[in-house]
């Protein structure tokens, strides 16, 4: 980087958070909402890559946004620890340009979908458009409503959505927060056995999870990687807001195929039915969140992740806790008295 272009790259001080009626404030804020945040590159030989916002730090941010005092420094989490650090080790990169939206990685990705599919349509009515594994006669983009797998709907003729699109920012497995939560899945058994791993070999009963460690696990059923990627309606005959037509990821781009057919790419896609593989297959992962409590464990949140998402320790590998085995070995030592007691006896003789 030439000296001149350093010197005019500003850092995020407080006060170039409260610029722009708090533009910057409100982009740090969504960033921090959907994963970790960036380091600047001087900064990265003390805090690392990235860094993921205390709680109360995001709650400042909040309340800054709203009218309130912003704290003098942010609290990192670091390796699961809260750590003090500072508003100018926080990366000022393109995300805070104005080419992004203001609001979140994932609307800047529907601008930039809903500019291109403009630039492409011109003045036809529609395009044929190829989203996934079919071909629709799209007339225009939206946002898909807060709470669903889809983040974009393709729309047809008279503004109903035919088409959903769930968008993943940046290019690799860590870039993103997660594939899923597990609410809707917690009755799966897999899921329910990897929780009684947790209890049996990380926790006894009324313990916190630990701060310093993601424990995972792989996940056997196609199905419910499935779910986990496209939404929790998937194996359904019909495509929708959860079980969506395809997964983006990174810059999106809309290019002509054929003559008459322009289809959705971006760095990274995966169509409804092909499940992610490799660094990004899913998993289930725990790790601490100090407002959760997944299945009565305080501390601990439970999610799918990309296998590659973050480090993890493969709890299968992990020993039960000794308080637990002791448990076991009573429970199993008890079972062998009563039964030898019930053979001991003498059952009276059956009438002939």
């Amino acid at each position: 980087m030439r000296a001149r272009e350093f010197l005019s790259e500003k850092v995020l001080s407080k006060f170039e958070l409260l610029k722009h009626d708090k533009k910057y404030a409100k982009i740090l804020l969504s960033k921090a909402k959907n994963g970790p945040v960036d380091i600047d590159p001087s900064k990265k030989n003390i805090y690392g890559d990235q860094v993921i916002l205390s709680p109360a730090t995001i709650k400042n941010l909040e309340d800054f946004i709203m009218g309130k005092d912003l704290f003098d420094n942010p609290t990192f989490i670091i390796n699961n620890e809260e750590t003090p650090g500072k508003w100018s080790a926080l990366h000022k990169g393109p995300d805070f340009s104005n080419r992004y939206n203001p609001y979140g990685r994932e609307q800047g990705q529907i601008q930039s979908l809903d500019s291109l599919f403009k630039d492409k349509l011109n003045n036809d009515k529609f395009l044929r458009l190829t989203v996934g594994d079919r071909v629709v006669e799209a007339f225009g983009l939206r946002k898909s409503p807060e709470g669903v797998k889809s983040d974009l709907e393709i729309l047809g003729e008279n503004e109903q959505p035919i088409a959903w699109i769930s968008l993943k920012h940046g290019t690799e497995p860590k870039h993103f927060g997660q594939w899923s939560g597990i609410t809707e899945f917690s009755l799966h058994p897999e899921v329910k056995g990897f929780a009684d791993q947790i209890k049996s070999k990380v926790v006894n009963q009324g313990e916190t999870y630990p701060k310093k460690i993601t424990y995972g696990t792989k996940i056997n059923d196609q199905k419910l990687k499935s779910q986990a990627c496209f939404g929790k309606d998937y194996g359904s005959k019909q495509r929708g807001i959860n079980n969506v037509d395809l997964i983006l990821q990174g810059q999106p781009v809309i290019e002509k195929s054929s003559n008459n057919t322009y289809k959705i790419t971006a760095d990274r896609m995966w169509i409804n039915g092909n499940i992610p593989s490799e660094n990004y297959e899913p998993i289930l992962i725990v790790r601490f969140a100090s407002d959760r409590s997944n299945y009565g464990i305080p501390g601990a949140r439970i999610s799918i992740y990309p296998t590659q998402g973050r480090p993890w320790v493969d709890i299968n590998q992990v020993p039960e806790k000794e308080t637990n085995k002791n448990i076991q070995t009573t429970q199993t030592q008890s079972s062998n008295i009563q039964n030898q007691n019930l053979n001991k006896i003498e059952l009276p003789p059956e009438n002939s």
